[in-house]
């Protein structure tokens, strides 16, 4: 073994090493763009955007903190069709790696006799109580034509506010 071999760090490649890996992501990629069958390893990439079950966005992995990109974010939330989540601006597509539900309930409150939901990114819409439904204690509804899952504050809202909504046998 060559003397500059031995001094180098474990794991630590060679130049030549570097770019073949280089150019095989490179054609990675041109399959992908080209639309291959099958896709090769590496072809499925995460989407950039991505919601965490706390109702936190992150663009490729750093925290979206401007209240105003992330209301528009939420307004414009909604499903692609094919089980996922994507945001649509314009004629733009963005898919959304949605890790729980894609919209939080916050609160509950009652408007000239209808319940009144208030979601992620200061939206509201009317609760339709034939999609209210329970996962184990949590409340879930569909807002906006989106899964909602209830905060623990929107559900004691609920069980104190709105008792006739509970399940026959819960206690608010």
């Amino acid at each position: 073994m060559s003397e500059a071999n031995r001094a180098r760090p474990e794991g630590h490649r060679s130049p030549a090493g570097g770019a073949r890996a280089r150019r095989g992501a490179k054609r990675r990629a041109a399959d992908c763009e080209r639309g291959a069958r099958e896709p090769p390893d590496g072809c499925k990439e995460e989407p950039e955007i991505r919601l965490d079950r706390d109702g936190q966005f992150f663009f490729r992995g750093a925290p979206c903190v401007r209240r105003e990109i992330t209301d528009v974010f939420f307004e414009k939330l909604e499903e692609d069709g094919a089980g996922g989540y994507r945001i649509r601006l314009g004629s733009d597509l963005a898919p959304v790696a949605v890790e729980e539900a894609p919209l939080r309930v916050w609160n509950l409150m009652r408007e000239d006799g209808r319940i009144v939901l208030v979601l992620d990114g200061g939206l509201t819409d009317e609760l339709d109580r034939e999609t209210l439904r329970f996962e184990g204690d949590v409340p879930w509804c569909r807002a906006r034509g989106l899964p909602a899952r209830f905060t623990p504050t929107a559900a004691l809202s609920l069980a104190t506010s709105f008792p006739e909504l509970l399940p026959p046998g819960s206690a608010p």
